[in-house]
């Protein structure tokens, strides 16, 4: 069993990239492997509050939000880029977020088998 880290980096204007992340992460728990969720820069889109005319932004809502049926407990978020994306967005996600810090991201990235980008 791996231990993969996904990692968000598209946001909802590249919605194809950020549905390809979502389907994997979910995918490679079918398999087997621990997968955790880690979103930075434009990637933090994902996690905004959905506006209703934005149906793109609702359908990757509902799929983060079934994360924990697919046991994806572990969900991070990069506090730099979360300090600049709350100035204008808010996080609605029920998940439990941990922020790290993004000096650390290097080592954090470090202890995971396998690490794919979106």
């Amino acid at each position: 069993m791996a231990n993969i880290l996904v990692v968000f980096e598209s946001g909802v204007e590249n919605y194809q990239q950020a549905l390809d992340g979502l389907d994997f992460i979910m995918a490679s728990t079918g398999y087997g492997h621990q997968a955790s969720a880690l979103f930075l820069g434009a990637g933090l889109s994902l996690l905004a509050t959905p506006k209703p005319e934005n149906s793109s932004k609702q359908a990757t809502a509902k799929i983060i939000k079934s994360f924990p049926f697919y046991d994806i407990d572990d969900v991070f978020v990069c506090s730099d880029s979360l300090a600049v994306f709350n100035n204008s967005n808010t996080v609605y996600t029920d998940l439990d977020i941990t922020e790290l810090d993004s000096a650390l991201i290097s080592d954090f990235i470090a202890r995971y088998d396998h690490v794919v980008r979106f």
